[in-house]
């Protein structure tokens, strides 16, 4: 259906556009669960758990949201993508049902380190670790969306 064609003709372009229709709801993704967090008392967890966590899940879906757009030709493509998206919340699964030396072996994915802060708490290795994972999927697929639409 050529959807990224529709992108050129978008009066803001490039990394503009994407910090409007993606980085704009991110940040009020991680604020609205803090909020509905601290307001409710929702969660057994810290503080500190709770942040963590938030911020790497709101960057794993925008990591999920910029594959969608920078891999699918059309709109069954991307349906298909987004729900392949649901494999990689096995990593979050991979934390308890897993033993402990095998289940780095999907470290790679974001949502085994949420789960990691969840049991552990939040360290410093296992928040800059997946940010750096989460950056680099998102440098990956940001090039490939950018380099569609130019």
């Amino acid at each position: 259906e050529g959807i990224s064609e529709f992108y050129q003709v978008t009066p803001v372009g490039g990394y503009a556009y994407l910090i409007a229709r993606v980085g704009l709801p991110m940040v009020w993704a991680i604020l609205a669960t803090i909020l509905v967090t601290i307001a409710f008392g929702i969660s057994g967890l810290s503080a500190s758990v709770v942040l963590c966590s938030a911020i790497i899940s709101t960057l794993m879906g925008m990591v999920f949201a910029m594959m969608i757009v920078s891999m699918a030709a059309n709109r069954v493509e991307g349906l298909a993508l987004s729900k392949l998206t649901g494999i990689s919340l096995l990593g979050l699964v991979a934390v308890w049902a897993i033993p402990v030396p095998y289940s780095y072996f999907v470290a790679f994915l974001p949502s085994f380190w949420v789960g990691k802060i969840i049991v552990e708490g939040a360290k410093l290795f296992h928040f800059a670790f997946p940010l750096v994972i989460c950056f680099t999927w998102m440098a990956v697929f940001i090039r490939r969306f950018t380099t569609q639409i130019t």
